[in-house]
């Protein structure tokens, strides 16, 4: 398995026109072209779309108002003069992204095969049916939640235990809690922590926006959904699912998170963690009760983070360069561990000139880890180290 996990790049670019039907799944008889889009339950697809397509995660989730058109199971047309971000770029394909949707604003890669994936991984809006199949930039998108293809890579990783890590900006933080909802919608009963250094960070992060998402998913057709700010602040799915969100500031608090297991964990800003957080914690990355009575058998662990912090050597060690010190981790498995790298270009909703008016007042060291997600400088280092010019191979010697 690859020490960095990316997906094989899609083929095919998508054409401007608007010959194709976009898929709103209603009766929209037959196609008026004769090149691409056939009828298959009730929504038209194309003939080389994949089954996934036909049947979305959430056609057995979701009661569908038979009044109202299901959501898009496929990318809308391109439009004539669609407005591309300068400086985003696909990481599956490395094509540039345009805006779908100007309220709220939204975006999707020009090659097909990408933003197709891209809609099959969103949270639609199920109920009422607010958008207009005649053109795709109007008030209100299908979509509650349209992931970046760094956003469904994580979701997709083959790893046990993930690094998601890199520049600031890069869509970490959102993309991972909305991902954990479509998590929650698809798997009943299952059980996701949440997690980062302290609870104001918590807060200021996560908890104060989800009282208003749990609103949004239950308004648009996801069922139940009640946010609940007891013991654990907490959103509580219909289904029998619940995301709970916890923070860890000191040795001490990492007993706190030990009793129960886990579907899903999610550490942000990770490096900001004590190294035994980073190292004990995901151990309860394997199934809940809740689930396993569903026939769940394992769990993951995302950890998310920027480089930097009292944790960043352990999570190079165990994550990026995959080589911990074996004498105090002798049972560490490489192959449940990897990485993906997030930049900046990842994320269209950033402002072209976001690398040049927010990051421009750090220091050189810091700069390298925010803007380029550099793991191999320290702030406060006194050398510079760059293994091309500092690193010498002496002939002869292994």
């Amino acid at each position: 398995m690859p020490l960095n996990y990316r997906p094989p790049p899609p083929t095919g670019t998508r054409k401007p026109v608007r010959e194709s039907i976009w898929s709103i799944g209603a009766e929209l008889g037959s196609p008026s072209t004769s090149n691409a889009d056939i009828e298959v339950n009730g929504r038209v697809v194309r003939p080389d779309a994949p089954v996934d397509l036909i049947d979305p995660w959430w056609a057995t989730t979701v009661r569908l108002d038979p009044d109202q058109p299901p959501p898009p199971v496929i990318a809308p047309p391109i439009p004539a003069n669609p407005l591309i971000h300068g400086v985003a770029k696909c990481r599956w394909c490395g094509g540039p992204f345009y805006r779908v949707h100007a309220q709220p604003p939204q975006w999707l890669c020009l090659t097909q095969a990408c933003a197709d994936r891209q809609v099959l991984n969103a949270i639609p809006r199920i109920v009422p049916a607010l958008y207009d199949d005649e053109s795709t930039l109007s008030l209100d998108s299908p979509w509650l939640f349209l992931p970046l293809p760094l956003n469904v890579d994580i979701a997709d990783s083959p790893f046990k235990r993930t690094l998601l890590a890199g520049a600031a900006g890069s869509s970490k933080s959102f993309g991972a809690r909305w991902m954990a909802y479509r998590e929650c919608l698809k798997r009943p009963g299952i059980r996701v922590l949440l997690m980062r250094q302290t609870y104001d960070e918590l807060a200021k992060n996560h908890t104060n926006f989800m009282p208003a998402e749990a609103q949004q998913l239950q308004t648009f057709g996801h069922g139940t959904v009640r946010f609940t700010s007891g013991n654990y602040k907490a959103l509580l799915f219909g289904n029998g699912a619940a995301l709970l969100t916890g923070y860890c500031a000191n040795d001490a608090d990492v007993s706190k998170h030990l009793g129960a297991d886990w579907d899903l964990i999610i550490i942000e800003e990770a490096v900001n963690l004590p190294t035994k957080a980073i190292t004990d914690i995901p151990t309860r990355d394997r199934a809940s009760p809740t689930a396993r009575a569903l026939g769940a058998m394992d769990g993951k662990t995302w950890l998310l983070s920027n480089p930097g912090g009292q944790s960043m050597l352990t999570i190079s060690d165990f994550y990026i360069t995959k080589n911990p010190s074996v004498e105090d981790y002798p049972s560490y498995d490489p192959e449940i561990h990897g990485y993906i790298p997030a930049t900046l270009e990842d994320n269209p909703y950033l402002a072209e000139d976001f690398a040049t008016k927010n990051l421009s007042g750090l220091s050189a060291a810091r700069y390298a880890q925010l803007r380029h997600g550099d793991w191999t400088v320290f702030t406060g280092q006194f050398f510079d180290f760059d293994p091309t010019v500092h690193v010498a191979v002496i002939p002869g010697v292994a």
